[in-house]
């Protein structure tokens, strides 16, 4: 399908392949903490903090208003004074930037891009205590193709029954098969089933239910459509339905059998390098470049660079040059060994 496909024994280190360009760069993959803006003085004779609530759910889409949970902090010291309010003198952080910020009140914001789950913390010089956000979310994407009201014709409550002929059936991705969650350019395509002509594909997790709507067999989800999945599920896996309905009429559901997808818990680096008719060379992309560079070219060589091999730990390549030399050259700056 002209797309690169990682699985689970790739993932890591440095490859090398024959295959085609990969997809392109996830920006930002939300494992990193994030804090209100800067450290606050220490709170003198502060023994203990404790938050409220411990636990926040919050229900978020993408075309919403984004929802809000505010967080209170008390301090216990131990001098006989009572248990203060100490939201605004405490410092804030969350651990999972693709849900959402907390900002200096202790008041956490959904991002409307993800959902998932993370820990909130409160600091105060050597103090410190958690609480936890969940995010519920349930983004819709509608396709051009689609009318609009896709979503009252095939509503995300409709399940469907699997009747061989009528029922969508998926084609690609296959069953268990894991993504770099720092590529999106993949090719979801399915059959249609016969006579239908509006379609709702869903990807389901405990923290995600996604709805695409489309007359087409196939979808190319965005960067931030991607996100939505990778993000909410890294380092775990959806599940991809396909509904289908005749349009002339709505009442009978047509659902394929479904297929679990999984996504890398952090982004994937290394990189491919992979013989090129265009330039006659090899070129390199890493996994999330969103277009090839030629690497070893007859612009360098003065020759046809083919064949090649990259050394196990990704330091060195040999190619043949020229089909009658051999080629030795370091990864890093492409000299010549």
């Amino acid at each position: 399908f002209g797309i690169l496909l990682i699985t689970a024994s790739l993932i890591g280190g440095m490859l090398t392949s024959q295959l085609g360009c990969p997809g392109n760069v996830l920006s930002g993959n939300g494992d990193g903490g994030t804090d209100d803006g800067g450290a606050k003085p220490a709170i003198e004779g502060l023994q203990s903090l404790t938050i409220t609530p411990p636990t926040a759910t919050l229900t978020a889409d993408n075309t919403g208003t984004p929802k809000t949970a505010a967080y209170t902090a008390t301090g216990h010291v131990n001098n006989g004074q009572p248990d203060s309010d100490v939201t605004s003198r405490v410092n804030w952080q969350l651990d999972n930037t693709a849900i959402g910020r907390v900002d200096s009140g202790g008041v956490f914001t959904t991002s409307n891009l993800a959902g998932g789950q993370g820990t909130i913390t409160a600091s105060s010089g050597n103090v410190a205590a958690t609480a936890q956000i969940i995010v519920s979310f349930s983004p819709v994407v509608n396709d051009p193709s689609a009318p609009a009201n896709a979503g009252t014709l095939l509503p995300p409550t409709a399940t469907g029954t699997v009747v061989a002929g009528s029922s969508p059936a998926i084609v690609y991705p296959s069953a268990n098969t894991i993504f770099p969650r720092n590529i999106y350019k993949i090719l979801f395509t399915f059959t249609g089933g016969t006579g239908n002509d509006l379609y709702r594909l869903e990807f389901k997790s405990p923290l995600l239910t996604l709805s695409v709507y489309t007359t087409s067999t196939s979808w190319t989800p965005t960067q931030q459509q991607w996100a939505y999945m990778a993000d909410t599920n890294a380092g775990g896996k959806v599940t991809w339905t396909v509904y289908g309905i005749k349009q002339a009429s709505p009442g009978t559901v047509y659902r394929s059998n479904p297929v679990d997808l999984s996504f890398s818990k952090s982004t994937v680096d290394g990189a491919i390098y992979y013989w090129s008719t265009t330039v006659a060379g090899v070129r390199r992309a890493t996994v999330s470049d969103s277009v090839p560079t030629d690497f070893l070219t007859p612009a360098q060589t003065g020759k046809c660079v083919a064949c090649h091999t990259v050394s196990r730990n990704g330091g060195r390549i040999a190619v043949d040059i020229g089909g009658s030399a051999l080629g030795v050259y370091n990864v890093k700056d492409r000299s010549a060994v």
